[in-house]
């Protein structure tokens, strides 16, 4: 869990990239949902997923996000570690890793 001062410079960032309309930002119309599935492209050790999570609450309250390997833990090439909004997508444990 984030703590209050974390939470707000995230809401700081985002309203820095949606309030004036950077250009990636801009690509996505408002009323457009999007799903994530974050796959690693390398080996490396998890840190920040509380803070990846916590974007896409900020975007959207009801998104469910699921981080499927632990802060800290060791992530293997091309496996996933989250999903967002969760859904039964292509790493969810009932279908299995890529």
């Amino acid at each position: 869990m984030l703590d209050a001062i974390s939470r707000q410079v995230i809401a700081i960032a985002l309203q820095e990239d949606i309030g004036h309309q950077d250009v990636t930002s801009a690509l996505v119309p408002k009323d457009r949902r999007g799903d994530a599935t974050i796959v690693a492209k390398s080996e490396l050790v998890l840190a920040g997923n509380e803070a990846f999570i916590e974007v896409y609450h900020q975007l959207d309250p009801r998104s469910r996000c699921t981080s499927y390997i632990l802060k800290g833990r060791g992530c293997l090439p091309r496996q996933c570690w989250a999903e967002c909004p969760a859904r039964r997508g292509p790493c969810s444990p009932a279908n299995g890793p890529p």
